[in-house]
């Protein structure tokens, strides 16, 4: 089995995925993580699944 993928083809990747996953489905938070996604989210693409902050589809498979 190959664990290496190079980086070229990683980058490729990056036009239809985003380099940070972001999952959270308790949106009341005493850390408030959302804020702090949203806020790295104006410099990073994030795909953020869950109930918050939710932006992206899980893929049916």
């Amino acid at each position: 089995m190959k664990y290496f993928i190079p980086t070229s083809e990683k980058n490729k990747l990056l036009d239809s995925i985003a380099p940070v996953l972001y999952i959270q489905s308790n949106c009341d938070t005493l850390t408030d993580r959302d804020a702090y996604v949203a806020n790295l989210s104006q410099y990073v693409k994030i795909d953020s699944f869950g109930k918050c902050l939710n932006n992206a589809k899980l893929p049916e498979r």
